[in-house]
C-alpha cells in the first residue's frame, strides 16, 4: 500500500511541477514580450537620432557634399522613399519641393541639434521628430518600418 501512496503522490508531485512551471514560463513570455516592445521604441528612436544628427551635421556643412547626404539617405530610408524624393525633388516635376522635407525648412543648421527631440506618437509606427528654429517649433510626422537591415524611414507624413 505505501508503494501506491508513492506512486500516487509522485504523479501528484509531478502534476504540481508541471503547473509551476507552466506559470513561471507565462509569466517569462509576457515580460519578454512588455521588454521587446520598450526595445523597439527606443531601438527606433535611437536610430532617429543618429539619422538626424549626421543628417543635420552633413547638410549644415559648406561647400555640401551631395554625395555624403546620398549615402546617410540610402542608410536610414527605404528605397521606396528614396524614389519618392528623388521624385519630388525634381524641378520639373509639377509637385516640385524647395525646402528639405526630413527639416521642412530650406536651412540647416548645427544649432538644429541642440532642441531636437524625438517621440512616440499615438499611432503605430509613427515618429514625431521637433525642434525649435527661428522662434518656431517645427515638427516632422515620420513613419518607420522593419527591414532586413533595421528599422528605416519609410514616409515623411504631413
Amino acid at each position: 500500500m505505501s508503494s501506491n501512496t508513492s506512486c500516487a503522490d509522485s504523479q501528484k508531485s509531478q502534476t504540481e511541477q508541471s503547473v509551476s512551471v507552466s506559470i513561471v514560463q507565462t509569466d517569462t513570455i509576457q515580460t519578454t514580450t512588455q521588454t521587446d516592445l520598450l526595445t523597439e521604441n527606443e531601438a527606433i528612436i535611437q536610430m532617429l537620432m543618429e539619422f538626424y544628427t549626421k543628417y543635420i551635421t552633413a547638410c549644415s556643412q559648406l561647400p555640401t557634399d551631395i554625395d555624403a547626404e546620398r549615402l546617410i539617405l540610402e542608410q536610414f530610408c527605404t528605397s521606396a522613399l528614396l524614389d519618392n524624393l528623388y521624385h519630388l525633388s525634381n524641378p520639373e516635376n509639377p509637385q516640385w519641393i524647395d525646402y528639405d522635407p526630413f527639416l521642412n525648412a530650406q536651412d540647416c543648421d548645427l544649432e538644429m541639434l541642440k532642441t531636437l527631440q524625438i517621440n512616440k506618437d499615438e499611432q503605430a509606427n509613427i515618429y514625431n521628430v521637433t525642434y525649435q528654429w527661428n522662434d518656431y517649433s517645427i515638427t516632422i510626422r515620420l513613419s518607420v518600418v522593419k527591414t532586413d537591415n533595421g528599422y528605416k524611414i519609410d514616409a515623411i507624413l504631413r
